[in-house]
């Protein structure tokens, strides 16, 4: 009886790490969170700018975000990058 419960625990075991290696290779969201500190002219930088971001490989642009306005404090600024649109990685 003790080598049936045992058989019958593995095959569990075995099946639920089926179900959670699907999980972890799903798809996500492709959004990566970025922060900088701007600087003009080496002064700090306030207020609202448009910031465009651009990923290279090599010297071709691999991906491309289109400018829009951040909120900087202090020279600091934080945004996201929809990595969804056209990104190929590799």
């Amino acid at each position: 009886m003790n080598r049936f419960r045992v058989i019958v625990l593995a095959l569990v075991l075995f099946h639920l790490l089926f179900l959670f290696t699907g999980v972890l290779w799903a798809d996500g969201p492709q959004m990566v969170n970025y922060q900088g500190k701007l600087l003009e002219s080496g002064e700090i930088v306030d207020g609202v700018k448009a910031i465009g971001y651009k990923i290279f490989k090599g010297s071709t642009t691999a991906w491309t975000q289109v400018p829009h306005d951040v909120s900087i404090y202090s020279g600091i600024f934080s945004d996201q990058l929809d990595l969804s649109t056209g990104f190929i990685p590799g």
